[in-house]
């Protein structure tokens, strides 16, 4: 059965452990020597009711403290408004005493920092992932999975192959049904993807008879190693066979046991969690058929990374032709985005189709088999010359968003779609777009002094040379002016900042000479 494997959680300068090409962040405590000599795997039994999740005496049947759906379970969910404090109430695996587990609390607890920045990157996905355990009355710990795996990062990849919040590998996302193809990959599909991964978690924790941390660990290396194992140990409780378990499995098991002691006390570790409210982040909206999603990507309060956010799954910038036509979107945009999406018109709707492009073909000759200009095609792919790559995929029916009316002809890299929503004026997008009124004007052939008309599609050239950062937990502008080697001046000057206004969390920032600049470091 193919291996669901994980990449690296933190950036932290740890070194890596890289086994069948695929990487797990490591330890230095591991990796220099300090590793648990063989045979001392076995948990510290310093409580006699001790026993791994899932086990055979009463304490690790309790699962939960209560049913998910008791009223016991409902009122401590609706007590905490952070989602942090509602997943340490719902808790219930025993706390262990492993040496190995307490070496990753020790390692991960001295860099509180970078700890606290990766759990806040779960803050659009936890509380849906927390629901849904609750639907399926499966214990709240799974929720931090993500953590290990990707550290919550909808578009991570290891080297083989394993992607999104999960990781699933290829062959495994296709046998739990998640679509991949050329336009989409449900792997990278939040809901999709965490659907399918409880379903792969439940399948593992029934093979082996209820015990979670067997389950965890087939997660990680494959449920024939595991099995392969305990059979030759003849035993039934994880601890018995972790000595005879690949090291980054057991790193695995021992990192998400470490994470959710810090999780469940966070101030005795020194780890200071940013708050995360419990409730809802996102919701889905039907497009209602297939759509450029530039256009979605302009909406006020919502940014290209905004949007990817959510909706990683899309491979490319148009809706798979065959479906689904749903995003996910921030709850408190939804009634923005759907106000766009209604607007739109049926030119801007219409379906798109690929060629790809084999040996022998040219320009000419695509052009005369889909009855289209050979300037609209290359308009169309940002084609520059006549040179084209076997293989690769070309746009040859679809919406002229960027190339219609008058602003045919005149688009090109680092132009993009913004459609016209109210309050909208050329001086308002010159300052969103790092670039001036008079040039969108311009490049879309009106006058400074046209009315804009809501759902106008404008085209307007992004700056390629600039790049932002999101404010994270822990920033300011001191340690991100040191991180890009720009000034703080000049943070405040790109930007446009008040004085002694403080960053938010989140916050976009442009951290890099956005239109040729001329300020010196200072």
């Amino acid at each position: 059965m193919p291996i669901v494997s994980i990449v690296t959680i933190w950036p932290m300068p740890w070194g890596r452990i890289n086994r069948m090409g695929v990487l797990i962040a490591a330890l230095p405590v591991l990796l220099n020597g300090c590793a648990v000599p063989r045979g001392h795997h076995s948990p510290i039994k310093t409580d006699p009711t001790y026993s791994e999740p899932g086990g055979s005496t009463p304490a690790a049947r309790r699962e939960r403290t209560a049913p998910p759906h008791s009223p016991s379970v409902k009122a401590i969910t609706a007590a905490h408004t952070n989602i942090w404090l509602r997943l340490a109430s719902e808790f219930a695996w025993p706390h262990t005493a492993n040496v190995e587990v307490q070496a990753e609390i020790r390692v991960l607890s001295k860099r509180p920092n970078d700890f606290a920045q990766a759990a806040y990157r779960a803050k659009p996905y936890l509380w849906f992932i927390a629901e849904l355990l609750v639907s399926r009355n499966l214990p709240a710990e799974l929720a931090l999975i993500p953590l290990i795996e990707s550290g919550f990062r909808p578009r991570a990849e290891s080297p083989r192959g394993a992607s999104g919040l999960w990781q699933f590998m290829p062959t495994t996302g296709r046998r739990f049904k998640l679509k991949q193809t050329r336009w989409y990959d449900a792997r990278l599909d939040v809901i999709a993807s965490t659907s399918a991964a409880l379903d792969y978690l439940e399948q593992l924790h029934r093979r082996f008879a209820g015990n979670w941390l067997l389950a965890l660990a087939a997660y990680n290396c494959g449920p024939a190693t595991v099995q392969r194992i305990a059979q030759n140990v003849s035993a039934q409780h994880y601890w018995e066979i972790a000595d005879e378990l690949p090291a980054e499995t057991r790193l695995y098991v021992s990192r998400l046991l470490a994470t959710i002691e810090i999780i469940r006390r966070p101030k005795r570790y020194g780890v200071d969690l940013q708050p995360i409210s419990n409730a809802q982040y996102f919701t889905e909206i039907d497009l209602g058929g297939p759509l450029d999603l530039n256009l979605l990507m302009t909406i006020d309060g919502w940014s290209e990374d905004g949007f990817k956010q959510l909706n990683a799954a899309f491979k490319r910038r148009y809706t798979d032709p065959q479906g689904s036509y749903r995003i996910l979107a921030p709850v408190a945009l939804r009634d923005r985005i759907v106000g766009v999406i209604d607007a739109l018109s049926d030119d801007q709707r219409i379906p798109i189709r690929i060629h790809i492009v084999s040996a022998g073909d040219t320009l000419a000759a695509i052009a005369m088999r889909y009855d289209v200009g050979i300037n609209t095609i290359k308009r169309r792919n940002q084609i520059r010359g006549n040179l084209i790559r076997i293989g690769a995929e070309l746009i040859v029916h679809g919406p002229m968003i960027l190339v219609d009316g008058n602003n045919a002809g005149r688009s090109g890299a680092g132009d993009h779609p913004h459609v016209v929503q109210p309050g909208d004026s050329f001086w308002t997008l010159g300052q969103k777009y790092g670039t001036s009124g008079k040039s969108i004007a311009d490049l879309n052939n009106l006058s400074l002094g046209t009315t804009l008309s809501l759902g106008q599609v404008l085209v307007i050239h992004r700056p390629p040379d600039s790049t932002r950062y999101d404010v994270a937990p822990g920033d300011s502008l001191w340690t991100i002016a040191r991180k890009f080697k720009v000034t703080v001046v000049q943070l405040t000057h790109w930007n446009e900042l008040p004085m002694r206004r403080p960053l938010q969390l989140g916050q976009s920032l442009i951290v890099s000479n956005p239109r040729g600049d001329k300020s010196q470091k200072i």
